[in-house]
């Protein structure tokens, strides 16, 4: 049987799935750990809005999604926890130009 799901996109879909063939199979979910991080170390002046989206999709809206996915079975269990991990990527700084890492660690710890 497989059990895999592809949720390397952030959408939303997936991951319902995800949580509920989760839910099927293990009955409960307990413990939701959210550990994504994605960048292309580059600055921020070679950057462009389509890679703003996909920076944020892959790293903000898919933690987003997750919670959203398993917050109504952990409410209605009356119970569960999850962890979301962040980045120290915000030390990464070039000359005067913050890069695009410092934007993603902004969003992670604002």
């Amino acid at each position: 049987m497989n059990s895999s799901i592809s949720v390397s996109q952030p959408h939303f879909a997936r991951v319902v799935a995800m949580v509920k063939k989760t839910l099927e199979e293990f009955g409960k979910i307990g413990v939701l750990v959210n550990n994504v991080g994605w960048d292309k170390p580059q600055l921020f002046s070679e950057t462009d809005p389509a890679f703003w989206d996909k920076v944020i999709a892959l790293n903000y809206r898919s933690d987003l999604n997750c919670i959203k996915a398993v917050l109504p079975h952990m409410i209605e269990r009356k119970g569960g926890s999850i962890v979301s991990i962040a980045s120290d990527a915000a030390s990464f700084i070039t000359g005067q130009t913050l890069s695009v890492s410092g934007g993603y660690s902004m969003m992670q710890f604002e």
